[in-house]
């Protein structure tokens, strides 16, 4: 008797795994088959919004992601220092040295993550231009709480930034901007005009250095 409802219990749990098993197959094939056309949605969404994708950046998930890792450091450091300043000193530290202690150190975490949204502001996620007029560029970045926002400019907009900032291709209304030049295809270049904020490297030659006069020696060189 006891082995015969050991065996339907067992029976009864096979066609519980076994339609455990259907279930989780029905669901990964429809969210494989919902990705494309949620992706494509969202695409045509961007399109009729904000024009064509003319550039999207290489490492726009790893930026995201170093600024929230900053963000969740600063988060542990200001929540957490206190609590350990207390725990490790006790009693041999008066309030307002813990005080103090705890807000340096927060302040030093606090600064790091200024200083990395600092470095990365400029950088573009995606840029769209419009289809029509192909002058009207919309970018998209990313804020210090991670927020997604967009800038818009006009393409005669677009000048050199006299900047110290090591990431900066051109600045537009006040804003810097950053493109990498890997992810920049040839179109993009030249629907930008973006070799006109290149770097003039003919201002390195030393001083006396005479382009043409040295192609002259090569050839005297030559015929001899």
């Amino acid at each position: 008797m006891q082995q015969h409802q050991q065996s339907i219990l067992r029976g009864e749990m096979d066609k519980m795994l076994t339609s455990a098993d259907a279930m989780r197959r029905m669901s990964s094939s429809s969210t494989t088959t919902s990705t494309p056309s949620t992706s494509s949605k969202n695409e045509d969404e961007s399109m009729a919004k904000y024009g064509e994708n003319i550039y999207t950046g290489a490492f726009s998930a790893t930026v995201k992601r170093v600024k929230m890792l900053s963000l969740g450091s600063l988060g542990a450091t200001v929540l957490g220092c206190p609590l350990l300043i207390e725990l490790s000193s006790g009693a041999s530290l008066d309030m307002p040295s813990k005080i103090v202690l705890a807000g340096s150190m927060s302040s030093i975490g606090a600064f790091t993550t200024i200083m990395l949204h600092w470095f990365v502001s400029p950088y573009i996620r995606r840029l769209w231009v419009d289809s029509e007029t192909k002058t009207k560029v919309t970018a998209e970045k990313t804020s210090l709480l991670l927020q997604t926002y967009y800038s818009n400019f006009d393409v005669k907009d677009m000048k050199v930034c006299d900047s110290s900032h090591p990431l900066v291709t051109w600045e537009a209304n006040g804003e810097k901007y950053y493109v990498e030049p890997a992810s920049t295809s040839e179109e993009t270049y030249t629907l930008l005009q973006l070799q006109r904020f290149e770097p003039d490297t003919s201002k390195d030659a030393p001083m006396g250095y005479d382009e043409d006069e040295d192609e002259d020696e090569d050839e005297d060189k030559k015929e001899n």
